[in-house]
């Protein structure tokens, strides 16, 4: 029989009309069964209020043949909290510079967080928060590797600078990251710009960084520009 609509089966069931058997198979019919081994399909949404556990789910449970995720694994011991932000689509994170940024330099080969004033698009925060202070916080509750890279241009303070860029994660600059070059405050030289980049780890609320620091000659560096970008590998 047919499965119908709560409307189109009510009908059936008017006072004064009498329900032949024809409308009782489509009432059962259009009932889910715990018993059924075969698929069960509802077009509407569901919301469960109470929660829901699964014994497996699957990328085409979920999300049909075209979902955007070919294998999920849910355990309790590993999921936290599991909702479509998690699920669909690659974390990344974003943030740029605003304005020239001046990072003070105490002592050589010190490395000294970027903490100035940069701007994000709220479309480039997938998993990602933004601090507005050279900070991106990753928020998801699965850890994942993520390929980071900076682009940035600094000037020298003095008449000649070395110094070193680093990228750092839960404030430690990692090494392996990290390009050292010389700067001037020659006339006609104008700001030294490189970048750098690596794969890093990153779990739950860890974040992410540029660091910097003198290796010859104590003095400011200036950063005019600076992009930070995480993204994961899929």
């Amino acid at each position: 029989m047919a499965q119908l609509d709560k409307a189109t089966l009510k009908q059936a069931f008017q006072t004064g009309l009498g329900p032949v058997g024809s409308d009782y198979n489509s009432l059962i019919d259009s009932q889910l069964n715990l018993q059924e081994v075969t698929a069960q399909t509802i077009l509407g949404p569901i919301t469960f209020a109470g929660g829901a556990s699964f014994a497996s789910l699957s990328a085409a449970t979920v999300g049909g043949a075209g979902a955007v995720f070919s294998t999920l694994a849910v355990t309790a011991a590993t999921v936290v909290t599991l909702s479509a932000t998690n699920i669909f689509g690659l974390a990344r994170g974003e943030l740029f510079l605003t304005s020239n940024g001046v990072i003070s330099v105490t002592a050589l080969n010190s490395y000294v967080q970027t903490n100035i004033a940069t701007s994000a698009e709220a479309a480039q925060l997938q998993q990602f928060t933004h601090n507005a202070s050279g900070r991106l916080t990753y928020t998801g509750v699965v850890t994942k590797s993520f390929a980071i890279d900076v682009d940035f241009s600094v000037t020298a303070a003095t008449i000649m600078q070395a110094m070193e860029v680093r990228i750092a994660k839960d404030g430690t600059s990692i090494s392996k990251t990290g390009i050292s070059f010389h700067a001037a405050t020659a006339a006609g030289v104008g700001p030294i710009s490189g970048h750098i980049g690596g794969f890093v780890t990153l779990t739950a609320n860890s974040f992410i960084e540029v660091f910097a620091a003198a290796t010859l000659n104590v003095s400011d560096i200036t950063f005019t520009k600076l992009t930070l970008r995480a993204r994961e590998l899929g």
